[in-house]
């Protein structure tokens, strides 16, 4: 279901994730994922079925699906009527990421060697810029009124690298980025010269508010190169890079760093406490350092 891909440079720790950081990662990674899209779309209907006679908007749809979907996900597949005929695949993914996750610093995916903010301070060079052309619906922050069906730039800055684990049944490397408005033109223009120009003075999904979608997928990035615009202080030039052979491709660290938490591969129940009669059809910070 997510192939590996990629591979981290230099150490990692294990950390515990937060309420906030596992919501919104592993939300990311349920409404990106191509195994989840038919029960996307089937709870999409059964949110405009159950509007009562009144069709919802877009924006409305989306938010719901944005806010709801997660809960849902895992009633929906462990109903009895259908549960025998759901992948394995499906039931790790519904349940969630395990507790702990890994932090990096460094990772190469895609031709680009990228680096964290942190990392790269007081380096000569820039290895934090990340790019990506979204072509889903999607909305810009929790207070905006309008969904847009993308192409939409999106330009940011690297500040976190996470590893989720799905219980040893697969894993998903995300980047937490800072990104600028490129919704509005408060935030993303293009100059004489037909340059994109990006505002980090002005940012969306920042990660404070639950409804934030400050991760992507690692395979989704591409790597840019911000110039400060020396005329408007405030703005920078965003200078598309080439991938390129990446030979120093790090240690690979297979090590299994969830040993100590017991798991029985096959007791789905335990993760799945819900009254599936109500269920609609179709309707402490423990971080240890590894070297």
């Amino acid at each position: 279901m997510f192939p590996r891909q990629g591979k981290v440079v230099g150490g990692f720790i294990t950390f515990a994730l937060t309420h906030l950081e596992k919501t919104q990662a592993h939300r990311y990674v349920l409404l990106n994922c191509a195994s989840a899209k038919p029960f996307i779309d089937e709870f999409r209907q059964h949110i405009k079925r159950s509007s009562r006679g009144r069709k919802p908007s877009i924006t409305e749809v989306e938010k719901r699906i944005n806010r709801e979907f997660t809960d849902w996900f895992p009633k929906r597949i462990m109903n009895p009527d259908i549960e025998d005929t759901i992948s394995d695949d499906i039931k790790f993914l519904a349940q969630g990421p395990a507790p702990y996750a890994r932090r990096f610093t460094a990772y190469n995916i895609n031709g680009f060697k990228f680096r964290t903010l942190s990392r790269e301070q007081g380096l000569k060079t820039q290895n934090s810029g990340v790019f990506l052309m979204s072509n889903t619906s999607c909305v810009a922050s929790s207070a905006d009124r309008n969904a847009r069906q993308a192409d939409l730039p999106y330009y940011g800055k690297l500040e976190d690298i996470i590893e989720l684990n799905y219980y040893g049944k697969f894993r998903v490397v995300l980047f937490k980025c800072k990104w600028a408005d490129t919704t509005r033109d408060r935030g993303f223009k293009r100059d004489v010269w037909n340059f994109n120009c990006v505002n980090f003075s002005k940012l969306i999904h920042t990660g404070d508010r639950e409804d934030d979608d400050p991760y992507i997928e690692a395979s989704q990035a591409n790597m840019v190169f911000y110039v400060d615009d020396e005329t408007d202080k405030e703005w920078s030039v965003a200078i598309h890079l080439q991938p390129r052979d990446v030979f120093d491709m790090g240690q690979d660290y297979e090590e299994e760093i969830f040993e100590n938490e017991p798991y029985q591969q096959q007791e789905f129940e335990i993760f799945f406490d819900v009254d599936y009669g109500n269920v609609q059809i179709s309707t402490e910070e423990h971080i240890s350092e590894h070297t």
